[in-house]
């Protein structure tokens, strides 16, 4: 179960987060054996963001999986989000991070999971 928590230093509408929230999770099978059913997705927005000191409109995204993925498959992740995050909501791709943490073990339904 893939958790993506997306911060956005810029407010939205519950709709807006609604359509982020499905765009996501339709480009979870990109990462081998993810699919959208069982992906856990948070949206954060209006978060007050700052960098360099100055409060900026940003965009991060604390993703984590159970089991690795290829490198190229993850590329492909986080360059299909930013741009579909700067299509739908103006904040460039030069101001979007992301971080990846690839976990061996899971809890879930009251049990660890591998």
């Amino acid at each position: 179960m893939p958790f993506i928590n997306v911060h956005i230093g810029k407010k939205l509408t519950d709709a807006q987060k609604e359509e982020l929230a499905a765009m996501i999770a339709s480009h979870m099978p990109i990462l081998p054996g993810k699919t959208r059913d069982n992906t856990l997705i948070e949206i954060s927005s209006g978060r007050d963001m700052f960098m360099g000191g100055e409060k900026r409109e940003l965009i991060f995204v604390d993703m984590r999986v159970m089991k690795a993925s290829p490198y190229e498959a993850k590329d492909e992740f986080v360059a299909t989000l930013s741009a579909e995050f700067a299509a739908m909501l103006g904040i460039p791709v030069e101001r979007q991070y992301y971080n990846i943490i690839e976990m061996q073990e899971w809890g879930a339904r009251g049990h660890l999971n591998r």
